[in-house]
C-alpha cells in the first residue's frame, strides 16, 4: 500500500479511511488529461499506469494527481491504465486538501515529495 496511508495517527484512520474510495482502470482507459482540473488523488495499489506525456510508468505505491491538486493547478500530464487492470484507491480533491490542512506533517511530506521529483526531473 502507498506510503501516504501508512503509519499515521489513529485520528487519521478514524477521520479519513471511510472517505477512501476504490476505482479500477482498464488498459488504455484515461485516468487524467493534461489541462484538466483534477477531482481525485489516486494511489496505485496494483497494476501499472502510463504517463503518455513523458513515457514513464508507475506501479503500486505511487500517487497520481497529488501535485496538481496540492498546487491547485491544471493537470500537467496524461495518464492511462497500462496493465490489463490497474487497481487504485482515491480521495476526492476536497478530502485530500482537508487531510493536508488537518495534518501538517503529511503536507510537509507531500511538499518534499513534489520538490524532490521536480529536482530529479530537471537533472535528467
Amino acid at each position: 500500500m502507498t506510503q501516504f496511508l501508512k503509519n499515521r495517527e489513529d485520528s487519521f484512520y478514524t477521520n479519513f479511511m471511510d472517505k477512501l474510495q476504490t476505482k479500477n482502470f482498464f488498459k488504455d482507459e484515461v485516468i487524467s488529461l493534461k489541462g484538466r482540473k483534477e477531482e481525485y488523488v489516486y494511489f496505485i495499489v496494483g497494476g501499472i499506469v502510463e504517463n503518455y506525456s513523458t513515457g514513464r510508468y508507475y506501479e503500486a505505491g505511487h500517487m497520481l494527481n497529488h501535485d496538481c491538486v496540492f498546487e491547485q493547478v491544471p493537470q500537467k500530464h496524461n495518464f492511462r491504465g497500462f496493465a490489463e487492470v490497474t487497481f487504485t484507491f482515491m480521495y476526492s480533491s476536497e478530502v485530500y486538501l482537508e487531510i493536508l490542512e488537518s495534518y501538517p506533517e503529511i503536507k510537509q511530506e507531500i511538499t518534499e515529495m513534489i520538490y524532490d521529483r521536480e529536482k530529479s526531473i530537471k537533472f535528467q
